[in-house]
């Protein structure tokens, strides 16, 4: 009875010291380890003080030039030394990066944990776990504290959703309620969880399929985070399926369950943000470090931010009273330095097309067989990386052998099974492993790495990375850079102008799976992600200052093929479809004697009024609040400097008739006198004026729906709504 009396107590104890301890990181912290995390006060300006001087340094400069003087930082001082760090987080597997980076970035040891993830180097890992390589507008965003914010209010989250789906009500309560409930027992924020439902289902006014509950195999279920929809056909089904097994049989229950899922592990856990998902260094002992941790990519905070970043800017949040939870560790160097980028022409991967190869022992003593070849000591599976150690070495049953090294351990292989990373297409004049003939092996095309050295000529320049083979060299001036044929999506893409145009301004930015769009990005920045397996499904680019030239892209899309010609920002590939880029050319086009036009003017036919008077550039033609269809249009350029016949292209998606045929330079298009609506409109310029047309339309039960350009449909198909004012101008 004395020994119960006793645990009851040391209980009792145990949570009054957790109940009256109110702490940023959850985990408690004894003699070995003594955390703590610096809140940030009037007294130490937003926390910034309570850091060492090489953060503030950084932080004060990232506050100055943006602006963001809401921003609070608290000061994780872990207590690790960071030699410790470093030695725990640098044994085999512990950290891998994704295949295509420089050798530097890699462990001697090349071993593999997920398909194309390989160790990552001493290096590297200690250059993404230096917080202070990080203390930039975007990338700052993987210190982000996730964790519940008390002060958050339903009335904030309100705000933030208004005008989108979850601007809407369960039983009585606001989905802003239920948001600020979610965060309050999964210990994420409210703002964390909302931008999470946006990232996975969209920021729309229309209610998302995984949240209708009118599935016939699944009905009432919902399911907001998109759990257990993986890729591919069937996606929505299997997601759903996965909601109605947990039990999400209404919304409220779906929106809680759902964010408690990573946030009870993690954030509760004290691993309140994206780098310390990664990188464990939440605890009191050693046993409660380094092995609690989300992912094994290195990169993947770094890619977190980016995603982060852009959730909160296109939700207008960027310039909110944000906290970061930076951590700190002990006799840290003065700085770590990226490992160098040179190129990884000394990387080779066994080709897909061999799934089964021998590696044979290099040692010259060995006992060899009777061919006279080297002794087998294992077989590489395909996409096996392995470092070139000297090409065409020796000769085995009449085939050149290459001396290479793979997990540490140096053996021969057969040249024809390597091909090269970073590397041109090439072939080999080799006989056959039956006969003494010569035939010529060419590596499959869709293995290998296109472009070539780079251009100092050329206009434009790109490279991009793609799935299964890496970085290619460079393309130029419109020729092609990829694969078809293979379903190998485009993972990233970087692009130049050449030195000769060092005074324009190139930027682009690209639509990337379970992301979205991206931010922008400038003249030979990568534009997607690294190491995360996504396709770009869509891009834009332009030139800020283009008074001499147009630049000009397009794309080759899965189960499309080559879509049109896009210029000076409009979007090229889908989004929304799930199909991803496998080729792009990239040009400029000079402007020289092009066509422009001064304005636009339009006129529409409305129900029970007739024809209205013109209007021009961006002005209201129609009627907005009195339900009455438009019938009819016409569209005309004005203030020609050449003379040019179809400057002006349209056409209508009219009741009971469908798509009317193009119309053009003040044609009418629709109909007159058959009281019917026109659901949908599509208005193009002739490709010689170099100038964009935008439009937009205001439809029956929808209000004002986002602008389109150049051919794009505004309005709907197969709904049986009226467009009933249009709006239209030039760019």
């Amino acid at each position: 009875m004395r020994k119960l009396i006793s645990k009851i107590l040391l209980i009792f104890i145990i949570l009054t010291l957790l109940c009256a301890t109110a702490v940023p990181i959850t985990k408690s912290y004894g003699a070995s380890y003594n955390q703590k995390t610096i809140d940030a006060n009037s007294s130490n300006k937003n926390g910034i003080e309570a850091f060492p001087n090489s953060y503030k340094v950084l932080l004060n400069r990232l506050v100055s030039n943006t602006g963001h003087t809401n921003w609070k930082f608290k000061a994780f001082y872990t207590d690790i030394d960071w030699n410790e760090l470093v030695s725990n987080e640098t044994d085999h597997l512990h950290n891998t990066i994704y295949l295509g980076h420089p050798a530097s970035w890699y462990d001697s040891c090349w071993k593999q944990g997920d398909m194309n993830y390989y160790c990552a180097s001493k290096e590297i890992t200690s250059y993404y776990m230096d917080p202070r390589n990080f203390l930039t507008e975007i990338s700052i965003f993987q210190f982000l504290d996730l964790s519940y914010d008390s002060s958050m209010t339903p009335a904030q989250i309100q705000t933030a959703v208004k005008g989108t789906y979850l601007d809407a009500s369960y039983n009585g309560e606001t989905y802003a309620q239920i948001i600020c409930e979610a965060a309050k027992q999964s210990g994420e924020s409210a703002f964390s969880i909302m931008t999470r439902i946006f990232q996975e289902l969209g920021r729309g006014s229309s209610t998302p399929y995984m949240i209708s509950g009118r599935d016939s195999s699944y009905p009432n279920t919902y399911n907001f985070y998109n759990y257990g929809a993986s890729d591919g056909s069937g996606n929505i089904s299997r997601g759903l399926k996965y909601a109605y097994n947990a039990g999400w049989r209404d919304p409220k229950t779906a929106l809680i369950e759902g964010a408690k899922l990573i946030a009870g592990t993690y954030t509760k856990a004290g691993q309140v943000n994206k780098y310390l998902y990664k990188f464990d260094v939440v605890g009191n002992t050693k046993s409660n470090l380094y092995s609690h941790q989300y992912m094994t990519n290195v990169e993947d905070p770094n890619n977190q931010a980016n995603i982060l970043y852009g959730r909160y800017n296109n939700n207008n949040f960027v310039d909110k009273s944000l906290t970061f939870v930076i951590p700190v560790f002990k006799n840290m160097p003065a700085y770590v330095k990226l490992p160098p980028n040179s190129e990884t022409n000394n990387l080779y991967y066994i080709s897909s097309n061999f799934t089964d190869v021998g590696f044979r022992d290099a040692n010259q003593n060995s006992i060899k067989y009777k061919t006279g070849a080297w002794q087998e000591v294992g077989r590489l599976a395909k996409d096996a990386v392995v470092s070139m150690k000297q090409k065409d070495a020796t000769t085995m049953f009449g085939l050149p052998f290459s001396k290479v090294s793979y997990n540490g351990i140096v053996g021969y292989v057969a040249t024809m099974y390597l091909s090269p990373i970073n590397n041109t297409n090439d072939s080999y004049s080799v006989p056959t492993t039956s006969t003494s003939t010569g035939s010529t092996y060419t590596r499959p095309v869709g293995k290998q790495y296109l472009g070539s050295t780079k251009d100092s000529n050329a206009l434009i320049s790109y490279s991009g990375q793609i799935e299964d083979i890496g970085w290619t060299k460079w393309a130029k001036d419109g020729e092609t850079l990829g694969t078809t044929g293979e379903e190998r999506r485009l993972e990233t893409v970087k692009i130049e102008l050449g030195s000769a145009l060092s005074d324009l301004k190139l930027q682009y930015r690209t639509h990337v799976e379970d992301i979205g769009w991206m931010n922008w990005v400038n003249n030979g920045e990568a534009s997607g992600t690294v190491g995360q397996s996504k396709r770009v499904e869509a891009i834009e680019i332009k030139l800020n200052n283009y008074d001499n030239y147009d630049v000009k892209y397009r794309v080759h899309v899965q189960d499309i093929g080559w879509m049109d010609w896009k210029s000076n920002g409009e979007t090229a590939g889908t989004t929304g479809k799930s199909k991803r880029i496998e080729t792009i050319e990239i040009k400029l086009v000079s402007k020289k004697n092009e066509t422009t036009a001064k304005s636009v003017k339009y006129v529409t036919h409305v129900q029970d009024m007739g024809w209205l008077n013109w209007q021009t550039n961006g002005k209201t033609s129609g009627t907005t609040g009195l339900s009455r269809r438009v019938e009819a249009i016409k569209i005309e350029l004005t203030g020609l400097n050449a003379e040019l016949k179809n400057a002006i292209q349209y056409r209508t998606h009219v009741q009971d008739i469908g798509w009317m045929d193009w119309k053009y330079d003040g044609v009418l298009s629709g109909t007159e006198g058959q009281s019917k609506r026109i659901e949908a409109i599509e208005i193009k310029l002739n490709e010689k004026i170099k100038q964009k047309i935008k439009y937009r339309v205001h439809v029956q039960d929808i209000g004002w729906m986002d602008w389109k350009s150049n051919g794009e449909t505004a309005g709907t198909t197969g709904q049986s709504k009226r467009i009933e004012a249009i709006e239209i101008k030039l760019e």
